[in-house]
């Protein structure tokens, strides 16, 4: 497929937030000028650079809407004023330290052919600063209605997805703005609970793993903004809490874990501890968490960055 520009109504949006993201911009917005499909437009949205990121924007074409706003704002809010401009029917994320394979969108407009799913996503590719290969990560979800996988086990991720937008419109499905750690749990998790998802088991983009990310800096937000989320879902539709009781308890404790590992990372060890206690007859992972615990050595161990990159093979943290 390599389908021609020929509207002013793309078929696709890709929405690029930018805060100083002159080090990689050029890389990301290049595997997109060399995607094989072809009908989309490029929404970047500057939130308020200070580095050579707009010089950079500017040297393409039409094709690239070049937005900058002069104060910085949440990433939530910046990806909803970056959807709100876009024209395309789909919409889809290229974060600036990230890049898509040439058959990105290709794979996913052709697979969304002829069906309901409202969203698509695939597998990445985690890569260090440097580009070289960490390791493969491949959907774990069942393709269809996902809601139920992704209590589990959320593996929605911003290099891949691609959403309809008029789908989105008419169910009032927009980033929070006061969200700034998990906008897209918030968002697709909300968005898995009204349609079907397909999920591709292909490895699409690639992603760069960095320990300035923004989920390595906001750990301390994911338990509230998690919550949110789920009381919010619940709050819609009571109902949901009895078909997945299991699945909605899983979730929860989930943001248990990771208040717990909040405390316990500032030192507040008995308060980490208390949470890790209430969720531990829930299963064996966090059972196994509550005993190391009790070993500062071993808990830092166990939380170290290559070493939970190990254990995420068999335990999901």
């Amino acid at each position: 497929m390599n389908k021609t520009h020929a509207s002013n109504k793309p078929t696709v949006s890709v929405i690029i937030n930018c805060h100083n993201g002159e080090k990689y911009l050029k890389e990301a917005i290049e595997s997109i000028y060399s995607q094989t499909y072809t009908d989309w437009e490029i929404i970047l949205f500057d939130n308020a650079s200070t580095d050579e990121s707009s010089d950079i924007a500017r040297q393409y074409d039409e094709r690239l809407k070049y937005i900058y706003n002069d104060e910085i704002i949440s990433l939530g809010a910046a990806r909803k004023a970056a959807v709100d401009i876009a024209n395309g029917e789909w919409i889809s994320f290229l974060d600036v330290d990230d890049i898509w394979i040439p058959k990105k969108l290709e794979l996913q407009m052709e697979a969304l052919k002829n069906t309901n799913c409202i969203a698509s996503y695939g597998g990445i590719r985690e890569i260090t600063p440097d580009g070289e290969k960490i390791r493969d990560f491949y959907p774990t979800s069942r393709n269809g209605s996902v809601f139920k996988d992704l209590l589990m086990q959320f593996d929605i991720n911003m290099v891949t997805i691609i959403y309809n937008k008029k789908f989105a419109i008419a169910n009032g499905l927009y980033f929070n703005e006061e969200i700034t750690a998990s906008e897209e749990y918030n968002l697709f998790m909300r968005m898995a609970v009204r349609g079907e998802i397909l999920v591709q088991y292909a490895i699409l983009g690639l992603y760069r793993v960095s320990e300035n990310s923004l989920t390595n800096k906001q750990i301390s937000k994911w338990a509230y903004e998690r919550r949110l989320t789920l009381d919010k879902i619940l709050l819609d539709d009571a109902s949901l809490k009895v078909k997945f009781q299991n699945e909605f308890t899983e979730a929860y404790a989930r943001a248990d874990y990771y208040e717990s590992h909040y405390w316990i990372s500032n030192g507040e060890i008995d308060r980490g501890r208390i949470l890790l206690k209430k969720i531990s007859p829930i299963n064996l992972r966090y059972k196994i968490l509550y005993l190391i615990s009790f070993s500062r050595k071993i808990w830092r161990m166990v939380h170290n960055k290559k070493i939970k990159l190990i254990l995420s093979r068999y335990i999901k943290f």
